[in-house]
């Protein structure tokens, strides 16, 4: 019996929690350029295009953080799997 490895890779999981976290970041931006007070950086609210900026930038770093840890799951999931298959067999 071949095991097959279906968990996805990390460019996959960045580039799907990055485009679907994108919406969110987006709003933020767009009501800080107006100047809502929704994007903040060192406890200070940024306004204007540099909010607009500093939102897509955090859509970024979420990615990446979130990615990590989708394919650090992924990882410790496929352990546990071959040590069910490897006590069963």
């Amino acid at each position: 019996m071949e095991v097959t490895n279906r968990a996805p890779g990390y460019g996959l999981c960045f580039v799907t929690l990055a485009l679907g976290m994108s919406p969110f970041f987006l709003l933020m931006g767009i009501s800080a350029l107006f100047g809502a007070n929704t994007v903040t950086s060192g406890g200070q609210t940024v306004h204007g295009i540099g909010g607009l900026l500093l939102a897509l930038v955090l859509n970024v770093i979420f990615a990446v953080i979130f990615a990590g840890a989708q394919k650090l799951g992924y990882v410790i999931l496929r352990l546990f799997r071959r040590k069910r298959s490897e006590a069963a067999a």
